[in-house]
């Protein structure tokens, strides 16, 4: 095989690989890209997920993203100057990282003179690393927008991650179907420690018995939102909110008599935007999806220590690779209160992905080209949106307007 045709294989391959694993990648289709203008600020798509390419320098694997901060005011009235009143414009910062990602398959013991022809071993092995990135991107995602960072930029083995700590989000809602309410607001001031434990403190306070997500819930939800200032998306001139549920709470939606009504009296249901196609349900401002994957149950506290790590299972202990490639969403304990299934609520631009180098093939070789292994790599992360005052995010001051929300209910 010549050079030439060596090379045109593994373009072709690569993009294969990289539609393939598009296919199973929920949130491939909440994602945009987002441009940088002359001036070297970069111009929003507007949806949940941005995509920033090509930020990398040499020397640095993070960027400092600047946001216009909100005018705020009422203006000067009458005959009144307006000199020395004016709102000056300032910008609030957030702090992208990338970080590279590789998994790789050994294939079985193959004759000599096929691990010559590396085209042939690639093909045997994509299908399961498309199911293998597939699975780890839907909930990389996912943590995120629980803990802040991707797991690969998070992970406690220096030599594998970046060791960025865990950042809650400001507006974690604990849903009180006693009250018909929300049982707290957005109204902490962020840190690493305190948070989390006020965090802990409300799943642990929340009733017992309010194993629900009904029409209630969905009404309760507008006003929380306008106080967040979470900003609606905008599809095909509509204003929507992206409500991600688990199986469990649809299955408590879907027997809400007021929620059988309202879905038999619908009229408009078929959408030619696939972002309606693949929704349950369109319920005033919001697109409600159901995935056990991305909308978790969630290991949240017990009662002896305080943990908040919703990607541990088994009273803290991290899943062995060998488990699962979805992290696996842990079985309620019908005897223990402290498991919840988390709903995920977003908004317009609420993450960021940073993308330097997409999905491609690797492998490893002995002399002569004889192929051992093929790999894949990916040069990226994903993080939540949140602005701060400062440049760093590891300082305790407060986000400014998080564009998602975590909606806890108790499952029983």
């Amino acid at each position: 095989m010549s050079t030439w045709q060596s090379t045109l294989n593994k373009t072709i391959l690569n993009t294969e690989l990289r539609e393939e694993v598009k296919q199973d990648y929920f949130w491939d289709m909440f994602t945009g890209i987002s441009q940088q203008s002359k001036a070297g600020k970069w111009i929003p798509s507007g949806s949940p997920i941005e995509r920033f390419m090509g930020f990398k320098v040499t020397g640095r694997n993070n960027t400092v993203l600047p946001m216009i901060r909100n005018v705020f005011g009422y203006g000067r009235v009458g005959k009144a100057p307006l000199v020395s009143h004016e709102k000056e414009l300032s910008y609030l910062y957030f702090k992208l990282w990338i970080h590279l990602l590789r998994f790789g398959v050994l294939p079985p013991n193959q004759v000599d003179a096929e691990i010559m022809a590396w085209a042939d071993m690639a093909n045997a092995v994509k299908k399961q690393l498309v199911n293998w990135w597939a699975g780890y991107l839907n909930h990389d995602v996912t943590r995120a927008y629980l803990e802040g960072y991707s797991k690969h930029i998070t992970d406690a083995v220096v030599d594998e991650g970046l060791g960025i700590t865990k950042q809650y989000p400001k507006n974690f809602w604990v849903y009180d179907d006693g009250g018909k309410d929300f049982s707290n607001s957005p109204t902490y001031t962020y840190n690493q420690t305190t948070y989390k434990a006020a965090i802990i403190d409300k799943l642990k306070a929340a009733p017992t018995a309010a194993d629900v997500f009904n029409v209630d819930t969905l009404e309760a939800l507008p006003p929380l939102i306008s106080y967040s200032n979470i900003t609606p998306w905008t599809v095909d001139g509509e204003k929507v909110y992206v409500l991600i549920i688990n199986s469990r709470q649809m299955k408590t939606l879907r027997q809400d008599s007021e929620w059988q009504n309202a879905v038999a009296r619908a009229a408009n249901r078929g959408k030619t935007n696939p972002i309606f196609k693949y929704a349950v349900a369109y319920w005033g401002k919001f697109i409600i999806y159901v995935d056990d994957v991305v909308a978790r149950i969630a290991y949240a506290c017990d009662d002896t220590s305080e943990v908040l790590n919703f990607f541990d299972y088994d009273a803290g202990v991290l899943q062995a690779d060998s488990v699962g490639m979805y992290a696996k969403v842990q079985s309620p304990d019908p005897t223990e209160d402290q498991n919840y299934a988390c709903a995920l609520l977003l908004g317009q631009s609420s993450m960021a992905e940073g993308l330097f180098s997409d999905l491609k093939y690797a492998e490893e070789k002995l002399d002569y080209s004889m192929i051992t292994g093929i790999g894949s790599s990916r040069y990226y992360a994903y993080a939540r949106m949140d602005y701060f005052d400062e440049e760093l995010t590891t300082v305790g001051t407060a986000q400014q307007n998080p564009q998602m929300a975590v909606i806890a209910t108790v499952v029983s």
